[in-house]
């Protein structure tokens, strides 16, 4: 879910939103504390008569920092060891060494077949080499 909404953001705004998961856990958990309680204002959750510190200790009213983007030249001179989906049937076994993996994911230059997964990452290791 955190992948998905920062692609998203980058989609829509093209900036890249600065979050991780913890963040956006305590961010779903705080608005359902809201939803439950149901305030007909949402400043009245920091107010000081009606703050809740559940959601006020969580969320702050101030815009999420941003990240900034890399300058040109350093994202260029990456760009050549770029992964693409290859969408064949069947997917190919994974060449890192030590990995018997299946995966759709080819390195541009490279031309070899390398995992990208949420629980690892050959196409990382195999050019950090």
């Amino acid at each position: 879910m955190h992948e998905m909404t920062a692609m998203a953001y980058h989609h829509r705004t093209g900036k890249v939103l600065c979050s991780s998961s913890v963040e956006m856990e305590n961010f779903v958990g705080a608005t359902l504390k809201m939803s439950c309680l149901g305030y007909p204002k949402i400043r009245m959750y920091w107010a000081q008569g009606t703050r809740v510190a559940a959601v006020a200790d969580v969320l702050t009213r101030l815009k999420s920092k941003i990240c900034p983007l890399p300058p040109e030249p350093q994202r260029a001179a990456q760009a050549k060891h770029m992964p693409e989906l290859v969408n064949q049937a069947p997917s190919s076994l994974c060449r890192n060494p030590g990995c018997s993996q299946r995966t759709k994911f080819r390195c541009t230059s490279c031309n070899i077949f390398l995992c990208i997964t949420s629980s690892r990452s050959c196409y990382k290791q195999f050019h950090m080499k």
